[in-house]
């Protein structure tokens, strides 16, 4: 079996799960990053290649106001952008920006950060909470830790797993 039908046959499974029909037609699921309490999350990839995180809410654990994603209107370079939602009877998705890099921890971890690289990444997380906090409803994390912290190739951080 090629790697493309193999691809198409897992997908296919996953359309009696309730996602919504729009969201499978249009990206294919690489990888389940997680799943739990009726929230599963995906790195996804467009026809183009691009790639994306899927946040996939069954809407028998939450309750969902479609038109209240405070992020959706947040512009800031350490925040995944929303890309766009779907919606079905069993399940609401939202599809993010994919943030390329490392895990804090990982980064620490793997370089030995002088003093000024640990103070730059402080400030970097400082002014994306600035911008959360100061926001006309104010976003509360509620999750930061470093494995919820991108250090992109650039060295600036993003602030990831909204839920």
């Amino acid at each position: 079996m090629k790697i493309e039908e193999l691809l198409k046959a897992i997908d296919s499974s996953y359309d009696s799960m309730g996602y919504p029909a729009d969201f499978m037609d249009k990206y294919i699921l690489l990888e389940c990053l997680a799943e739990r309490s009726g929230v599963d999350t995906f790195l996804v990839q467009n026809p183009e290649g691009m790639k994306y995180i899927a946040k996939c809410y069954y809407k028998s654990f939450w309750e969902i106001d479609r038109n209240n994603d405070l992020l959706s209107d947040i512009d800031h370079a350490g925040i995944p952008k929303q890309i766009e939602t779907f919606d079905s009877d069993e399940m609401w998705v939202v599809v993010r920006e994919y943030i390329e890099g490392v895990s804090l921890d990982r980064y620490a971890a793997d370089n030995n950060l002088p003093m000024d690289d640990i103070v730059k990444l402080c400030v970097g997380l400082c002014d994306i909470l600035s911008v959360l906090h100061h926001h006309d409803e104010p976003i509360i994390h509620r999750d930061i830790k470093p494995q919820n912290v991108i250090v992109k190739p650039d060295g600036s951080i993003a602030l990831i797993d909204f839920d």
